[in-house]
C-alpha cells in the first residue's frame, strides 16, 4: 500500500468525507485528494494532524517518513 491508499483507506474506514478532513487539516479539499492519489507528499504536519483526525495511531503512518 502507499501511503495515500492507506490514508484514504482510514478515511473511508471512518466514514469522513474528504471535504471534512481537508477542513480539519486546513487543506484544500483538492490538495488531500492529490495526497490520496500519492500525486503529492503530505508534510510530518500533515499526516500526523490525519492520523489524530483519522483516530489512527501516528506509528503505524511512521514508517512512510
Amino acid at each position: 500500500k502507499t501511503l495515500g491508499s492507506l490514508l484514504r483507506e482510514l478515511r473511508e474506514q471512518r466514514k469522513l468525507l474528504i471535504s471534512e478532513v481537508a477542513a480539519s487539516l486546513s487543506l484544500d479539499q483538492t490538495m488531500l485528494s492529490k495526497i490520496q492519489l500519492d500525486e503529492r507528499k503530505p508534510t510530518k504536519e500533515q499526516l500526523v494532524h490525519s492520523a489524530i483526525k483519522t483516530k489512527n495511531q501516528p506509528m503505524k503512518l511512521k514508517h512512510f517518513d
